[in-house]
């Protein structure tokens, strides 16, 4: 069916209802035979008299057992999709999301239901009148609005110390943010999260970094990564600007001494030096100056 999907070669379509058939008829283990129903209902929908919502309720009907329950309404819902019922989709993906929304099973189907970028996109009218498609869809997707399901994560984690920490248990009943990272070196909506957090006037938020590394000693033995000599040199002038002499002084050495070593090792005196000596003579100039007063 996947192969059909991709290149829409009957073919593939035709070996997919009949391994279908095949494995309806054989029997499957409980709760398998989902997919396998998945393509007949599929097929169900090409004849020429078909009701496709009364197709899907055949559907929903046959996968009704405690074994697929779960699974038939979000299932339902991708069919009516292929047919464009909106309403029988919303109906499904309602359904789906008050029953099932914290079953480990369908976590990846209930993410899918709850995408804003999907939701903008599915059934949307073809005119550009009013906003352009780029403001329209950035307002629809940062709309601070709840989420559109009740789901609640319960997982264990091990601190750096080793010791356990229990979400939702140890968060102090506060908002808690959770950045999955696959390095210790974290990123960039850390700061970002941070300077919110800092900035709200209640302490009711909570921050926790997660590293997805077999390492747990990595956020430990972290090391942050040296200072390119340009980067350096230019936080310096931004130091000599706000007139915070002491810290462009040291990055101005550090700049000199990179500089330096690099055109001793050429037995040349280079322009950098040159432009190093100079900013490192005026940071020293004005820190005179400001003594003497």
């Amino acid at each position: 069916m996947g192969l059909w999907k991709l290149d829409g070669g009957r073919s593939h379509f035709d070996a997919a209802v009949q391994e279908a058939k095949q494995a309806v008829e054989h029997g499957c283990p409980p709760g398998t035979d989902i997919v396998a129903r998945f393509c007949l209902t599929r097929e169900a929908f090409r004849a020429d008299d078909a009701d496709p919502a009364d197709v899907i309720g055949r559907f929903a009907k046959a996968n009704g057992d405690e074994t697929t329950a779960t699974t038939a309404l979000a299932v339902a819902s991708l069919l009516a999709l292929d047919v464009g019922d909106r309403r029988l989709h919303e109906h499904c993906r309602r359904a789906s999301l008050d029953k099932h929304a914290n079953t480990p099973a369908l976590w990846t189907a209930t993410a899918y239901l709850l995408d804003r970028y999907h939701r903008y996109w599915m059934y949307h009218p073809p005119f550009t009148a009013g906003w352009t498609y780029g403001r329209r869809m950035g307002h629809f997707l940062a709309t601070g609005e709840p989420e559109d399901a009740n789901r609640t994560l319960r997982v264990e984690l091990k601190t750096l110390e080793g010791k356990a920490f229990r979400i939702p248990e140890d968060t102090g009943d506060k908002w808690t943010v959770l950045e999955f990272t696959p390095s210790a070196e974290g990123s960039r909506h850390l700061q970002r999260y941070g300077a919110f957090i800092k900035d709200r006037p209640y302490k009711d938020v909570n921050l926790f970094a997660v590293v997805l590394n077999e390492d747990a000693d990595a956020p430990n033995n972290w090391k942050p990564k040296p200072i390119s000599t340009p980067h350096l040199r230019s936080r310096a002038k931004v130091y000599v600007a706000i007139e915070e002499w002491d810290a462009a002084l040291a990055d101005a050495e550090q700049v000199y001494l990179a500089v330096n070593s690099k055109a001793g090792w050429l037995s040349m005196r280079t322009a950098e030096i040159e432009e190093a000596e100079k900013l490192k003579a005026t940071i020293i100039s004005a820190q005179g100056k400001l003594s003497e007063r």
